[in-house]
């Protein structure tokens, strides 16, 4: 009998899921994207606190108002033909947490990661901008 219980397919996923998964980690670090490790399922939830609109007063936020940014950044996602949850799906008690899956094919991955960060480009440059300088940083002290 197949499927499943096929040892040969469970082996080659657990493979191709731990590689993604690595691959998936070394890009968020590289982009100084902070992440929670995933704990055994196929996703990460990464923190895109940073990288949220800033709401348009500076005498502090409207109670919604850092949910409405986290809603902003999941429609500029979408925008951008990738679809990232939002933390708030999930009950995530801090805006700015998005669930990623890393199962799916690894060139698939990295075309949803190139349009998550042109979306997070258009929505705070500075921030994107300071991540990279971060990144070039880090690597030139290793």
């Amino acid at each position: 009998m197949g499927g499943i219980s096929d040892e040969k397919f469970l082996t080659t996923n657990q493979r191709r899921l731990a590689e993604s998964y690595e691959r998936l980690t070394h890009f968020l670090r590289s982009h100084s994207i902070n992440y929670l490790p995933a704990q055994a399922g196929h996703f990460i939830f990464i923190d895109l606190r940073s990288f949220l609109p800033k709401p348009p007063t500076s005498n502090g936020p409207v109670p919604d108002g850092a949910r409405q940014a986290e809603r902003a950044l999941a429609r500029s996602f979408i925008d951008h033909g990738v679809y990232i949850a939002a933390g708030e799906a999930f009950h995530s008690e801090e805006e700015g947490w998005f669930r990623l899956t890393f199962a799916i094919d690894w060139e698939m991955l990295q075309i949803g990661l190139k349009r998550m960060m042109t979306a997070l480009s258009k929505v705070n440059p500075l921030a994107v901008a300071a991540a990279r300088k971060s990144a070039e940083e880090g690597e030139a002290n290793v």
